[in-house]
């Protein structure tokens, strides 16, 4: 079973544009903090320029530039621009068996109220709150 790192990819992303306030920036160069690959990068960049957190620019001088105030910007607007699914997925049980279908409704219900808290975490936190916290142990650790 894979996991999603898109939202905490794309939390790094906005977090490197917003570092650079105003300033149009290259995929290479987020994909190189990010540690991963620029393909991977302008993916993730084109579903944030749907969602309108971010602009970008083609050519050489191009790149990507943050178009929100990262105050107004929540980590579950952030999430939902960029997951498809909900954090837990049930599987199909058996449909004639009267035990599959009891375990499949109250798990469902435990999963909603999962997914309602983490939501709820998300709307919280602001990707300003993010990105004064990473700074501040940037600069305590150091480069």
């Amino acid at each position: 079973m894979t996991k999603s790192t898109r939202f905490a990819v794309a939390v790094h992303i906005l977090t490197f544009l917003s570092a650079n306030q105003g300033e149009y920036v290259s995929s290479d160069a987020i994909a190189k903090s990010v540690a991963t690959n620029p393909v991977a990068v302008r993916k993730i960049l084109g579903m944030l320029v749907k969602a309108r957190f971010v602009s970008s620019l083609a050519g050489s001088r191009g790149g990507a530039r943050l178009e929100i105030d990262p105050k107004k910007l929540s980590l579950l607007d952030i999430y939902k621009a960029v997951e498809q699914k909900e954090i837990f997925q049930m599987h199909t049980p058996h449909p004639s068996c009267p035990l599959a279908k009891r375990v499949k409704v109250d798990l469902q219900q435990v999963f909603d109220a999962a997914q309602k808290a983490m939501e709820q975490q998300l709307a919280d936190k602001t990707l300003q709150d993010v990105s004064r916290q990473a700074v501040l142990n940037f600069n305590q650790v150091g480069s």
